[in-house]
């Protein structure tokens, strides 16, 4: 079927009865939501993984195959998304075709490399991949419903019915081959859609009789023209060298991954714009409606319910941002895992650092106007860098809970409904709608896994420690409310409830890609 060196273009087309999907590297069409990247950089972000050699020649490398694909005048276009335009269908391809020259391939295998495309995209896409093949490598692909322009473009032709093959050689030769059988193509009639429309079996479980003869007249005589040819040809094998994959390191796959994700996330400007304006809402609305609290026994009530507010507002927009992008990040994570592109342990480091200075400017941002603007406990100067630290922890244990629910489900729109569900018996059992005291002894294990109630005691430690009341000695804010003096123990509460859930989102992704990889 032809070497690597023989610089032959391959086709297989196949009968939809009998795509056996175990025999073929499927060539998938990058999947391009929520992610905003350049083309030639998302390359260039290959050639940095899969690409042995200094950067200079990994650019170079990229620029030689945007030359080959005649692409480089769209070389700095934005991919694109559901909401931002991008590239079109016909470059989309050829991306996913040069993501796989990277690596200077002998053979390129593609599934239905001109399906959803024009006929003139199409047939643009298939003199690309001809352009290849002249220069040494074997094109292997299948193929839609060709125009008879490009099936006649192909050197060789494997036709299969349930699973056998009943012709394999040139594709010149196939009209004459089937008409010696009594299957005569019409010079007219495009040959592909004569063999796909003739050579059909309706329903592979209820075979009619005319549908066994046929199938019993092509299968007898491609035997016989497989064990003459057998006969008179001697078969050479060329040894296959061992192949040696370009692995630059967990630390590179790590820089390279934590660059990427920093630029997705500063390019995703809605996105951006979306929660800054969520925060700054939030905390005008809260400088306005609680604005200097006071020192009598009211205001411990209204300190109260501003300090639930932030712990439930904080982690409540970490969950919603993450599980409203995790899962749409997942396709492109098991297409780019699926060629070893990189590891789960880098890819997920990468992406829960990257929005790490998003997360410290919102929480600055909200600290600053909520925490001056209410008056909240300024008897010290570090009591609003503790405030700062502990609001900062809670957005992230928000972004935990996010990471376990998007690493489950696939659709954004599943996630947040589940989201909703999750979240609800956590506030509740956060300790200022329920007193911890009243909740029965079978439920009071939620209390010790909320982040809800380890925050709202760090946050109220940390405001009713050292706060001149009026109505002291005899009011106790901390006590009435079942929490201890010690700001530590809320702190140590959230970063726990943080690293877990990252724990266990990262298993679960670990799982997730086991079972979508065999």
């Amino acid at each position: 079927m032809g070497s690597s060196g023989s610089g032959k273009t391959i086709l297989f087309i196949f009968n939809y009865n009998t795509f056996n999907t175990s025999l073929f590297y499927y060539y998938e069409i990058i999947s391009c939501q929520l992610i905003i990247r350049f083309f030639n950089g998302y390359l260039l972000f290959y050639a940095m993984l899969r690409f042995p050699g200094s950067i200079e020649e990994k650019s170079l490398k990229v620029q030689e195959i945007l030359d080959d694909l005649n692409i480089s005048n769209i070389a700095d276009n934005l991919i694109g998304n559901e909401i931002i335009k991008g590239l079109s269908g016909g470059e989309k391809k050829r991306l996913s075709i040069g993501m796989e020259l990277i690596t200077d391939p002998c053979i390129l295998m593609l599934d239905e490399p001109t399906s959803g495309l024009d006929s003139y995209n199409a047939e643009l896409v298939i003199d690309l991949l001809i352009k290849q093949a002249l220069k040494g490598r074997t094109i292997i692909s299948t193929i839609h419903q060709p125009s008879s322009s490009i099936f006649k473009k192909f050197d060789k032709l494997i036709l299969l019915l349930e699973g056998n093959i009943i012709y394999q050689g040139s594709c010149k030769n196939s009209r004459k081959y089937f008409a010696e059988l009594g299957y005569k193509c019409p010079k007219s009639v495009n040959p592909a859609d004569f063999y796909m429309r003739i050579f059909h079996v309706s329903n592979r479980f209820d075979i009619t009789e005319n549908e066994q003869e046929m199938m019993n007249l092509l299968f007898t005589a491609y035997r016989e023209k497989y064990h003459k040819e057998r006969q008179s040809s001697e078969y050479e094998l060329s040894e296959l060298h061992n192949i040696k994959v370009y692995y630059p390191g967990i630390w590179a796959e790590f820089y390279e991954l934590l660059k990427r994700a920093a630029k997705n996330a500063s390019r995703n400007k809605l996105s951006l714009k979306l929660r800054l304006a969520s925060h700054l809402g939030f905390s005008v609305i809260v400088a306005l409606f609680f604005n200097d609290l006071g020192d009598n026994v009211k205001s411990i009530q209204n300190r109260n319910g501003l300090i639930y507010l932030l712990v439930m507002f904080a982690v409540v927009q970490g969950n919603g941002t993450t599980v409203n992008n995790f899962p749409l990040e997942r396709a492109p994570y098991i297409k780019e895992r699926s060629q070893g592109l990189y590891g789960t342990i880098p890819y997920f480091l990468a992406k829960n650092i990257a929005d790490l200075p998003w997360t410290f400017i919102i929480a600055i941002m909200t600290a600053v106007i909520v925490y001056f603007s209410a008056g909240l406990n300024n008897n010290d100067g570090s009591k609003f860098i503790i405030f700062y630290i502990i609001y900062s922890l809670l957005l992230q244990c928000g972004v935990g809970l996010g990471c376990i629910i998007g690493a489950i489900f696939s659709r954004s729109e599943n996630a947040m409904a589940f989201s909703s569900i999750l979240v609800l018996p956590l506030v509740a059992f956060g300790g200022e709608y329920v007193k911890l005291d009243n909740i029965p002894i079978s439920f009071r294990w939620i209390s010790y896994i909320t982040p809800f109630k380890w925050g709202f005691q760090a946050l109220a430690a940390n405001e009713y420690n050292d706060l001149d009341l009026s109505c002291e000695p005899s009011c106790d804010p901390l006590g009435s409310l079942g929490f201890s003096h010690e700001i530590w123990e809320g702190v140590v509460g959230v970063i726990a409830i943080s690293t877990c859930t990252r724990i266990i989102s990262f298993i679960i992704l670990k799982l997730m890609t086991k079972t979508k990889l065999g």
